[in-house]
């Protein structure tokens, strides 16, 4: 319930119409489109009723509350129910929402027809939302920059377009989250769980990501540009058209990922090992460390064969003639032979079918190929 010795800076009467529970105060919210509640500091607990002017049946939490677009700020919500509660829009910097409770209340008598609390473009700039539970929560665009969500749950939650920049979401729960162009710049993930979350066309450059769990997801054109991904889960994950550049990767399991696109970016990433089953099985290299550069060789040979065949049919499609430079191509090999001979021999002795790499390393018109194409591309 709402604290008045607590209450700094809000309006005493929007305050007094909380005590008066959800169905009272939806009511005057219809009745008053156009006055937004002032609730700036306000301090609510969800211990028993203390006061006489409450109710019987005033709830004891917030829930089913509409609060879209109600000033918030610095408010303390610590551990509050606010199950179906509307915050769509409501300003929320600076507020403390420890363990509240924001999960999706199940309805018996219509267990299909319940309702998400709605933050869609809420602002919870600098927010303290440590251990609350968001599952299912709507944040669509909402701002949460900076905001601390450490083991904060949002099973199934929609960050859609949101601005998570700065923030951190250590031991975060994302299982099946909804992050498609979210940005995530600079946040704190390490050791979060987002497994089966779809981050496709997320912002995650400079993100710490070390020891997250990435099984399974969708990584589709997100970009993880100076990311930390070290002893990071990225069994079973899309990374098509994804950017690594500048990445780090020490340590982390790469069981079935897939990044065969031509157009997925690999250039200068930081790597002394990584491990081709999960449980930190199946270490490459094997005694030893990755030189420099050389995982980015690997990744590029891996891409290789899918970014030739598109290189030949722009080259059909071009109808383009050799000249001088393009012939004197064939006198120079592409891939350097103490790489492709190194990355076999490593393979070859940890009984890993590599068919399809073996075939493309020893054809010896595939460096002449690409050595022309590239000059043909060059040439433009």
């Amino acid at each position: 319930m709402v604290n008045p010795e607590h209450v700094t800076m809000a309006n005493p009467e929007h305050v007094r119409r909380l005590w008066r529970g959800a169905n009272a105060w939806n009511r005057w919210r219809q009745q008053n489109p156009h006055e937004l509640p002032n609730l700036e500091g306000v301090y609510i607990t969800n211990v028993e009723p203390q006061y006489p002017e409450v109710d019987p049946g005033v709830p004891e939490d917030l829930t089913t509350f509409d609060l879209s677009s109600s000033n918030l700020r610095r408010a303390n919500l610590t551990g509050v129910r606010l199950w179906e509660a509307n915050l769509q829009e409501a300003d929320l910097t600076e507020a403390t929402l420890c363990f509240a409770n924001l999960k999706q209340q199940r309805n018996f008598i219509f267990p299909n027809f319940t309702r998400p609390i709605n933050l869609s473009e809420a602002n919870l700039t600098r927010a303290n939302l440590r251990m609350a539970c968001f599952d299912r929560a709507i944040l669509k665009r909402a701002n949460l920059q900076e905001a601390d969500l450490w083991n904060a749950s949002f099973r199934f939650a929609n960050f859609e377009r949101a601005d998570v920049t700065g923030a951190t979401l250590t031991y975060a729960d994302l299982w099946n989250a909804k992050l498609q162009e979210t940005i995530l710049c600079n946040a704190n993930l390490s050791q979060a769980e987002l497994s089966y979350a779809d981050l496709s066309e997320a912002n995650l450059s400079c993100a710490n990501l070390s020891q997250a769990i990435f099984y399974a997801a969708n990584l589709t054109q997100a970009i993880f540009d100076r990311a930390n991904l070290n002893n990071a889960n990225l069994s079973r994950t899309q990374a098509l058209r994804t950017n690594f550049t500048g990445a780090v990767f020490t340590g982390a399991c790469l069981e079935n990922w897939n990044i065969l696109n031509s157009a997925t970016r690999v250039d200068n990433i930081d790597c002394l090992y990584v491990y081709l089953n999960t449980n930190n099985q199946n270490r490459i290299p094997c005694g030893r460390n990755f030189a420099r550069g050389e995982f980015t060789q690997l990744l590029q040979l891996i891409i290789a064969p899918e970014r030739l065949q598109q290189l030949l049919r722009d080259l059909e499609q071009g109808n383009l003639i050799a000249t001088e430079e393009e012939q004197q191509a064939f006198l120079q090999g592409f891939i350097p032979p103490e790489i492709a001979e190194n990355f076999m021999k490593e393979l070859e002795e940890r009984g890993i079918p590599i068919g399809r790499i073996i075939q493309f390393i020893r054809n010896p018109l595939v460096p002449v190929l690409i050595k022309i194409i590239l000059a043909l591309l060059n040439n433009r």
